[in-house]
């Protein structure tokens, strides 16, 4: 925001004349400019609480966005479900079914004549129920372990998703701390370290306010230290 040297009123953007006091604008005030009269310093204080108040919240979430991204953890290998995974069960249960079959028409063939027959039969009806189950099997696995990676690639997606989202956004909170810093540097020399806050600022601007000190400096000094 640029500030009137005459009168350290703010300008609209754009602005070659003071709306209030009508001097015109040649260029963009600087800190040490507006600090020169009492309104311009009063100002100043204000855009100085707002500033190290975003600085203040930038940094907030710059630490947010820094541990919420440490948590990510994307794997380069990450892990794949096996077919054998969800295929073994299927080699229990052709042992199951092969021992119902049997056991079914072994009572079968104890009701007709020629049991010996019917129990061969049941003997077939058993074994071969095995070859059938574990076929049957390799279709279920494999649909299994598809569905069940797709999901884990799923997640992985969505991680590698929120890790760039994050990695952008701290990128874009940077460069706005940067900007920031970087507009506060002219007033470095005249706002002690111990000052650089909004409710620091913020008690400058009320002791210029209010009449406690005439300049921008003075009043710095007075809430600095307020036994002098």
């Amino acid at each position: 925001m640029a500030f009137c040297s005459g009168c350290g009123a703010a300008l609209s953007d754009g602005a070659t004349v003071c709306d209030q006091c009508g001097k015109e604008i040649s260029a963009r005030v600087s800190a040490l400019q507006m600090a020169s009269s009492k309104y311009g310093s009063i100002n100043l204080a204000f855009d100085l609480a707002v500033k190290y108040a975003k600085l203040a919240k930038l940094k907030d979430e710059i630490n947010d966005t820094e541990f919420n991204l440490k948590k990510i953890k994307i794997n380069p290998n990450p892990p794949r479900y096996s077919f054998f995974r969800f295929y073994w069960p299927f080699f229990i249960i052709a042992v199951v079914v092969c021992f119902i079959m049997t056991f079914i028409f072994a009572l079968i063939a104890a009701g007709v004549r020629n049991s010996e027959a019917g129990y061969a039969l049941a003997e077939i009806m058993g074994y071969g129920s095995i070859p059938v189950v574990l076929i049957i099997g390799i279709f279920i696995a494999k649909k299994r372990r598809d569905a069940a990676n797709e999901e884990l690639e799923a997640k992985e997606r969505t991680h590698v998703r929120k890790s760039d989202d994050l990695q952008k956004k701290l990128i874009d909170l940077r460069n706005q701390q940067n900007e920031i810093s970087a507009s506060l540097s002219e007033v470095k020399d005249i706002v002690p370290a111990s000052m650089r806050s909004k409710d620091q600022m913020l008690k400058v601007k009320t002791m210029l306010e209010t009449g406690k000190a005439e300049t921008f400096e003075e009043a710095i000094a007075k809430v600095r230290n307020p036994q002098k």
